[in-house]
């Protein structure tokens, strides 16, 4: 699907491709460069489930399969929203820095960190409240039981928790291959995997599966900040005042919305009522209650991150022909 998108923007660009493969091109040496730490950083992000499932098979069986579900499920954001978003903005920020217009680039890092955080934390806040009709209804049923799924929703609840972390981790990491910092992503890489691998070790003892989720979002907050450190050092771009005024302004309407879940889980009468059907039903309502609601509070906020998203969708409907 994604090959067949490109090549669909690959035609109305009238863009010709050519088959073949010139060695004597300096952008290929230079791209080979690049990609060797991009490698490396995925290898240690395998290190850090090959832990996790090492410890998870010391634990009560079937723990291995609930934390697979339940990264699968947080999985389903990132790389729908995230990625979309982050594939968007690196041809901007890439221009910004190629041209050397250092206050433009560091104003882009601001602009889409901010759409990142705003649609990753509502996100976030529909999986924990949700975890448990939504595992009922995605995997109850043969032999995953109800204790199944209400593991399940454990892990995935503490997933959820760090899912603005990961997302924002990630994209830090394209601004670091932006700056044509790539090493840098995979130092800071090591340094969050041996934090998980101690984090991981110590919650494991007292949460069993769910700490080994917790240590996976405290792992991946402690990425963001590194990230954020060791862009300041190495080229002066970081989040500025405003960015932190977005911060807490997304923050405040992630409350409202919380509140606005709430009191609907409160009037439908709770989850886990007349089976799938009930569940579904309650995952909606509660669910639109939430998002409705955030976005009311970001309007009134006056978060210029709900403007952009309304932009995209409608950038992404048209490219799609669906006007």
């Amino acid at each position: 699907m994604q090959v067949l998108l490109a090549l669909i923007a690959i035609k109305r660009s009238r863009i010709r491709i050519f088959p073949g493969l010139d060695c004597s091109e300096p952008g290929l040496a230079r791209l080979g460069r690049l990609l060797l730490p991009v490698t490396a950083g995925g290898a240690v992000t395998q290190l850090n489930l090959l832990v996790n499932r090492i410890l998870a098979s010391g634990l009560p069986e079937g723990t291995i399969s609930t934390l697979s579900y339940a990264e699968r499920i947080a999985q389903v954001p990132l790389g729908l929203l995230v990625t979309a978003v982050i594939t968007v903005s690196y041809p901007a920020m890439s221009r910004a820095f190629a041209g050397k217009k250092y206050g433009d680039m560091q104003d882009l890092v601001n602009t889409w960190a901010g759409a990142v955080l705003f649609i990753t934390a509502p996100v976030a806040l529909a999986l924990a409240l949700l975890s448990y009709p939504l595992v009922q209804v995605l995997f109850e049923r043969g032999a995953f039981s109800s204790d199944a799924a209400g593991a399940t929703a454990g892990a995935l609840f503490f997933y959820s928790l760090g899912l603005p972390f990961v997302a924002w981790s990630r994209f830090l990491a394209r601004v670091f291959y932006t700056c044509h910092n790539a090493g840098v992503p995979v130092l800071i890489g090591m340094a969050v995997a041996i934090i998980n691998i101690v984090c991981c070790l110590f919650l494991v003892k007292i949460m069993g599966a769910c700490g080994l989720a917790l240590a996976s979002a405290v792992s991946a907050a402690a990425g963001v900040l590194l990230s954020l450190a060791c862009l300041k050092f190495k080229t002066g771009i970081v989040f500025g005042g405003p960015m932190w005024k977005k911060v807490l302004l997304i923050s405040a309407a992630t409350t409202v919305a919380a509140f606005a879940m709430t009191a609907a889980s409160t009037l439908v009468g709770g989850s886990g009522k007349n089976g799938q059907c009930g569940n579904l039903f309650y995952i909606t309502i509660v669910g639109c209650a939430g998002m409705v609601s955030y976005m009311f509070a970001a309007r009134a906020l006056r978060l210029e991150e709900a403007a952009l998203i309304t932009v995209m969708l409608k950038k992404a409907k048209s490219f799609l022909g669906w006007d």
